[in-house]
């Protein structure tokens, strides 16, 4: 990737949350009147930014994550990389394709069709020229054939002439609506939950922390436990994300998380993360390595302990996610597949 793109993609992705910081308040002295001034200017100033911020909101169907709202949907795409738009590959670009398709803008794949199309045709009329002409050349060729001959001849002069030219139009006008929306995953909702970046709605009624923790669970508060699947996705999510990596999905390859540097558009996932939680067998961790290493990405194997259940009851009764977490340890382990021939020396 070029300079120039770095360039542009660093002026796009500027934030690595949808979290903005103000910074810290200019200091007072006491003596100095105009520093009370300057204080209460700045004060002011943050107060109104932070009134003017609009809230990000998930709805929640059938147990699906959805952020509708266009605006809403690339502040979370650019600001950390969240989420995944349903009728796209991961950034929600569908309504960009389908305005440059009214813009009679196809994309490559749609214009490498029709062209092949054309390109067929006319390699067919070439063949039915070139017998033409090898009639004419033993003179054994009719008036009809002739008239024929020169109608090709025409036809594939202007041919060669558009091709590189021509316009595709498509037969097909779509409405100016979005369709799209972006999915998230219950572990990235809950680490913008607790970065306070979104308020969720089920049937238009705002969830609290409780209620939208039992729904991730899946499980009543009485009934959860230390070893729910969830908790363990999440608490290696929220470690590795703590760090400062771009966690995405890695169901592409067969593990748990991938993780970026930056992000997708800087970069191919560096690490394929799995969670040994249960029982695994090693002919699966030797399959999945053979496909993270088949696409040039280092194997991690995440190993988590937890608590007993005593602590875990305590600290759930606490409400606070930050006492949950520090119950767990996260213990990632770098595993690498030996192949004698390459490692002789």
């Amino acid at each position: 990737m070029g300079k120039r793109n770095n360039k542009i993609l660093n002026q796009i992705y500027t934030q690595p949350l949808p979290v903005k910081v103000y910074g810290g308040l200019p200091t007072i002295f006491p003596h100095n009147p105009i520093s009370w001034i300057y204080f209460g200017y700045v004060y002011i100033r943050v107060l109104r930014e932070v009134g003017l911020e609009q809230t990000i909101e998930v709805e929640v169907e059938d147990r699906v994550f959805k952020v509708d709202r266009e605006e809403s949907m690339m502040i979370l795409w650019r600001q950390g990389f969240f989420g995944k738009g349903n009728l796209s590959r991961s950034e929600p670009t569908w309504r960009e394709r389908i305005k440059r398709l009214n813009e009679e803008e196809l994309s490559n794949e749609d214009i490498t069709k029709v062209r092949r199309e054309e390109r067929k045709r006319f390699k067919n009329e070439r063949s039915k020229l070139q017998e033409l002409e090898l009639k004419q050349r033993q003179d054994i060729i009719n008036p009809q054939e002739q008239l024929e001959m020169n109608a090709l001849q025409k036809k594939l002069e202007e041919f060669k002439v558009n091709y590189d030219s021509k316009k595709i139009k498509p037969d097909v006008i779509i409405q100016d609506a979005n369709l799209e929306y972006l999915q998230l995953q219950p572990v990235e909702v809950m680490f913008l939950k607790y970065l306070s970046a979104i308020k969720i709605f089920d049937n238009g009624l705002e969830l609290t922390n409780e209620q939208l923790f039992q729904k991730c669970t899946g499980q009543h508060q009485d009934q959860i436990t230390s070893s729910n699947q969830f908790i363990l996705e999440y608490v290696v999510y929220h470690h590795f994300r703590s760090l400062g990596w771009c966690v995405r999905s890695g169901i592409k390859f067969g593990c748990d998380y991938l993780l970026y540097k930056r992000g997708p558009p800087f970069s191919h996932a560096e690490y394929g993360i799995y969670l040994m939680t249960g029982e695994k067998k090693w002919t699966d961790i030797q399959a999945l390595t053979r496909v993270i290493g088949g696409v040039k990405k280092c194997f991690v194997l995440v190993y988590i302990d937890i608590p007993d259940l005593q602590q875990f009851n305590q600290a759930l009764q606490t409400k606070n996610c930050s006492d949950l977490l520090k119950l767990y340890k996260v213990t990632p382990i770098l595993y690498k597949r030996w192949v004698p021939s390459k490692t002789r020396d």
